[in-house]
């Protein structure tokens, strides 16, 4: 009986994974002009530089096949939601950009923080290439719960770089604060505050004085469970209700990572 019970769980969960990357394969068919050659890079792990041709006619540039990841979050699973035209938004681990032109697109004013050198090189060329200059800010800088140099972990696949991995090459890179973007932008409120930022969102967030967090108005963030204290999605949640968020969407793709929304009430 058990074991029976046991087939029937595997089953399901294959049945439930077939179904979602049907529905991810189909999501990039639509959105994508030349979607046979990016699932073909996506099936062979192709780790040389390609382009996304949108349909919308968007365009972006990208180094590897893990980043075709970042376009399904992005624009087919939609993990950060949508955007309001007129918003203010500040993009944290903007990686090459596909969420800062995103924003863009629907009207958005964003400023785009991304430290790794190379990832900030395509969003760079990414922003250019779409002619958004004049909508999208980039900053070649990290953001962390304290300003100064920090020791910035380069991986192998782009998007997993950050302070903590502890693997790959090592790069020194600025950091400012959620404090410091308000100030050198002389920015009043921040309509949407997107993180995903490998770990760093919890001492960005815990680190950033309640005067400075009133002034935000949502959060949409990628968590990712650290060892040691308050570094959980748990402790995260509770520390944003106390400042006057509500929760307002959840999703755990992983043990140790998911998607968190916030607004403020």
């Amino acid at each position: 009986m058990l074991s029976s019970l046991r087939s029937v769980a595997i089953c399901s969960r294959k049945v439930k994974d077939l179904t979602k990357r049907l529905r991810y394969t189909l999501g990039l068919i639509f959105l994508l002009e030349n979607w046979p050659k990016v699932l073909w890079r996506f099936i062979t792990r192709s780790e040389t530089e390609g382009l996304f041709i949108f349909r919308n006619g968007l365009a972006m540039r990208y180094a590897q096949w893990v980043e075709i990841e970042e376009i399904i979050g992005t624009f087919v699973r939609r993990d950060y939601g949508k955007v309001s035209k007129g918003s203010v938004v500040v993009d944290v681990g903007a990686s090459l950009g596909s969420f800062s032109l995103y924003a863009a697109q629907q009207g958005a004013k964003v400023l785009a923080y991304e430290p790794a050198t190379y990832s900030f090189y395509l969003l760079s060329q990414n922003i250019r290439v779409n002619r958004l200059e004049g909508k999208i800010e980039p900053f070649e800088l990290g953001v962390a719960g304290r300003a100064g140099k920090r020791t910035f972990f380069l991986t192998r696949f782009s998007p997993l770089s950050s302070f903590f991995s502890r693997r790959g090459d090592k790069i020194a890179v600025t950091c400012v604060t959620l404090q410091d973007i308000f100030e050198e932008n002389h920015l009043k409120a921040i309509d949407l505050l997107k993180l995903d930022c490998e770990g760093a969102e919890y001492e960005i967030l815990y680190r950033t004085p309640a005067d400075i967090l009133k002034k935000i108005k949502e959060i949409r963030l990628e968590y990712h469970v650290l060892p040691g204290k308050r570094t959980n999605q748990e402790d995260l949640t509770d520390f944003l209700l106390r400042q006057g968020f509500a929760l307002v969407h959840q999703r755990r793709d992983a043990p140790i990572s998911g998607i968190l929304w916030f607004k403020r009430v």
